[in-house]
Parts: structure tokens; sequence; C-alpha cells
């Protein structure tokens, strides 16, 4: 039985969300996300900040070992009940925080849980390619 890395099934899953990108390798499709995240960065507003649109080649960025992305895929979760638009995308942040963080803590209801932790352990963390994921290593 095959089983997809969680790398690979968040990348595609912003990669079917990217309708703008041409390109055809990983390396391409991470620059394009690189760039995208960028732009989408320099037109927040500090007094309205909307993280609904970062938070996809964030999330992107993540599946390829991003560590910087965590604060502001955490930042587009919303308070629950989740609703209106952009449920999804919300979703989808809160998913692959739980997928490629060594954590067992409920993402979606428990956000800043999550950013404690993950202030307290950011420094152990490796990216693990062959995995899909982050695991955490020894103190420094």
């Amino acid at each position: 039985m095959y089983t997809q890395k969680p790398s690979e099934f968040y990348r595609k899953a912003v990669y079917e969300m990217c309708q703008a990108y041409t390109g055809s390798t990983d390396q391409e499709f991470e620059l394009f996300l690189r760039e995208v995240y960028e732009s989408e960065k320099a037109l927040l507003n500090e007094e309205s900040p909307d993280y609904l649109d970062l938070s996809i080649p964030a999330v992107g960025l993540l599946a390829f070992g991003d560590l910087s992305m965590v604060d502001d895929i955490l930042r587009s979760i919303p308070p629950l009940p989740q609703d209106g638009p952009g449920g999804l995308i919300f979703r989808l942040g809160s998913m692959a925080l739980s997928a490629l963080l060594p954590i067992d803590i409920d993402v979606r209801r428990n956000p800043e849980i999550v950013k404690e932790w993950y202030e307290t352990h950011k420094d152990r963390l490796r990216w693990d390619e062959k995995k899909g994921v982050f695991v955490l290593g020894s103190s420094s």
C-alpha cells in the first residue's frame, strides 16, 4: 500500500490552488511560492491584517521545510466556530501544522497552545525530507 508523505500531500493541495503556476519542478514551485508569499506579505495592512491570502503559500513553503511559516499560519487560524469564506483555507493551515509538526495538540481549537509549544521547541525542530515532516532533534 502506498502512503503519501505529509509534505507531498500539502504540496499537492497548495499546487492545486495555484492556478497561476506554470512550472514543472519542485524547485520552481518552491520559488513561485516564495514570490507569492513575499508579494502577499508586502500587501498586509498592519491595522487590519488579512492572513488568508498569505496562508496558502505559507502552507506550501512549510511543506518544503520552511519552519518560518508557522507564525503566519497560526495567525491565519480564526477563533472557533469557523464560519464564512475561507474555511477550507483556514483548515488547511491547521491540518498542515498538525501533520507536519510533531505535536499532539488540536491546532484548530488551541492555536495559542501550539504557538507556545512552537516557541519552546522551534530550535530543536529539523526537517526530515525522507519522512516529509519536522522531527524533534536534541537540544543544542
